[in-house]
């Protein structure tokens, strides 16, 4: 599945527009890159649009299937980092004068109380 979407100059709307198919996607910029007037988009869950040229400030194509695995990646990347600071905190000899600190003493971090 690809989502295309479509950013408008000087506005902060955008429109999108969803494709089974890579190739959808890619006559969507196939038809910007041709246009100098119009440019027609018609996606496959029947959304239609007719823009004028000059008002289309950049076009977006997301490869959802990769966005879902960047977004599992981006999530194990925070939790290596997570834990990585959870283990320089436990040996850290000035954080050690405040006694355990996050799950490093067991207790769930929101089962912690601050005194």
């Amino acid at each position: 599945m690809f989502n295309v979407i479509v950013a408008f100059k000087n506005s902060e709307r955008n429109w999108q527009f969803l494709f089974k198919e890579q190739s959808g996607a890619s006559n969507v910029i196939k038809a910007y890159m041709e246009a100098t007037a119009l440019v027609s988009i018609t996606d496959d869950f029947g959304v239609s649009a007719l823009i004028p040229f000059d008002d289309i400030g950049g076009i977006v194509v997301d490869d959802m299937t990769k966005s879902v695995d960047a977004g599992v990646e981006r999530g194990i990347q925070q939790m290596r980092g997570q834990a990585k600071t959870e283990t320089k905190m436990k040996n850290d000899p000035a954080l050690k004068l405040f006694g355990p600190v996050g799950p490093m003493n067991g207790a769930p971090m929101q089962q912690r109380r601050p005194f």
